[in-house]
């Protein structure tokens, strides 16, 4: 027993250098600077959008959305009222869809729902951001860090919020990164 001591307290001083070590990572990649989602995508009007979207405004809202999705057509025009009200204080939109084989679909949601901000087709970039559910949001500060809304989670771990939600819903919470 007395040798298994040593042992133990070795073992206890290296689980504690791993965690300190994990710890200190994860500080390190969340104040590093770089953005923690890239992606590279066209928009349906052909202009291209990079993570560099991220530093032109306070706060991006990301918001992941099928055609055939009930809540997410049904949110939508909400979300256009957001957009409306907001970009020109901080706040830019996009929406993220990934159905490649529903494009006339597409076209007429957006149509409907009166969308004039980017909606662009996934190309796995926001994989990490899914959950299984659409419609699944996230949000992101002006230096590329996945803002924490203390919703939900996605299947990675990331801070998401899963469902549909008013404009008042949305409003509150964007409003405080807009100050």
């Amino acid at each position: 027993m007395k040798k298994l001591i040593p042992f133990i307290i070795m073992l206890l001083v290296l689980a504690g250098v791993v965690v300190g070590i994990n710890v200190l990572q994860d500080k390190m990649d969340s104040t590093s600077g770089s953005p923690s989602v890239m992606f590279s995508a066209t928009d349906r009007k052909g202009m291209p959008y990079t993570e560099s979207v991220f530093s032109e405004n306070k706060i991006t809202m990301i918001n992941l959305w099928e055609p055939w999705c009930g809540p997410c057509v049904s949110e939508m025009p909400g979300i256009q009222r957001l957009y409306s009200t907001y970009k020109d204080k901080g706040l830019m939109v996009i929406g993220v869809y990934t159905t490649d084989n529903m494009e006339f679909q597409v076209s007429q949601v957006l149509r409907d729902a009166g969308v004039t901000y980017p909606v662009i087709l996934d190309d796995t970039s926001f994989s990490r951001f899914r959950t299984g559910s659409v419609p699944t949001t996230f949000f992101v500060d002006s230096k590329g860090q996945v803002i924490d809304m203390k919703k939900s989670t996605s299947r990675s771990g990331q801070p998401v919020v899963v469902g549909s939600r008013s404009y008042e819903d949305w409003e509150a919470m964007i409003k405080p990164y807009l100050k």
